[in-house]
């Protein structure tokens, strides 16, 4: 996966790419995109039925879980 430059907001194409990757890896449904914030991108989705926000990192683009 391209490195994006944080603080910035991404392209349709690489949230598409960041979505599918949440989806692959955390076996989230519904995601969608929130922004992006100082040190990372943010999104949503539902993992065992449960909403959890997932921090993508600006830099490593490892991926934080958090249970809303």
């Amino acid at each position: 996966m391209a490195m994006f430059p944080g603080n910035r907001d991404l392209s349709e194409q690489e949230i598409q790419a960041l979505t599918k990757r949440i989806e692959d890896q955390e076996n989230a449904t519904n995601i969608r995109y929130i922004g992006p914030s100082a040190a990372s991108y943010k999104f949503q989705g539902i993992v065992d039925n449960k909403e959890l926000t997932f921090s993508v990192d600006n830099e490593s683009f490892f991926i934080i879980t958090e249970e809303d």
